[in-house]
């Protein structure tokens, strides 16, 4: 009988990041109906074989895709919500933290804000839901400390949650396809501030 391959080892990890990135911009550009296995080989610079080795299907690569997506998302946001300062400060420090993942990984964190597009239709295997909710519910909390201690404006605190990640969505989104260069961070700055400016509760 034939024994059964082994997990893949160190020296494979480099492919499957390869293949990752590879289906993460195809998917964010193109969308899961027109990418297909072949799409994602070419622009991997790897066969089918070697996909099909580390992932069982085209959905189950996506799905892989998505929990890792999400998780560099929500990295370091819960140590973020434990630490004292203040809401405006919190929400920052949140939204920066959103940006270096952008900054690194723009067709990863791309493709987790289109997922709602595709996602739902797809037998993923775990609750994905439930994950983009709890990143979107950290930002709402910060949100609703704000307007509790008066730093924010008393607007709807899931309005200005999807305000946030759409904008950073967009400017992901416009990174990966090439509209425009990543800017300096000093301008990454100036753009969260005027994020939080808007929301600001305005002084007496």
């Amino acid at each position: 009988m034939e024994a059964p391959p082994s997990k893949p080892t160190a020296d494979a990890l480099p492919a499957r990041e390869r293949i990752l990135n590879a289906a993460a911009q195809l998917y964010a550009v193109r969308g899961f109906e027109g990418t297909s296995m072949r799409d994602i080989a070419e622009a991997a610079g790897v066969t089918k074989p070697l996909i099909f080795y580390h992932f069982a299907s085209k959905e189950r690569l996506y799905a892989s895709l998505l929990e890792e997506a999400l998780a560099a998302c929500r990295s370091g946001g819960e140590a973020i919500l434990s630490e004292p300062m203040s809401a405006t400060e919190r929400l920052h420090r949140f939204l920066a933290s959103h940006v270096q993942v952008l900054r690194e990984r723009p067709a990863v964190f791309a493709f987790a804000h289109n997922l709602l597009t595709v996602a739902y239709e797809l037998p993923l295997g775990f609750d994905y839901r439930a994950e983009g909710r709890a990143l979107f519910d950290q930002i709402v909390r910060v949100v609703e400390e704000g307007q509790a201690q008066g730093e924010f404006r008393r607007a709807d605190p899931e309005a200005v949650a999807v305000l946030a990640l759409a904008s950073l969505g967009m400017y992901a989104q416009a990174l990966l396809i090439g509209e425009i260069a990543a800017l300096p961070e000093a301008l990454e700055e100036h753009l969260l501030d005027l994020l939080l400016h808007g929301i600001k509760e305005p002084a007496a």
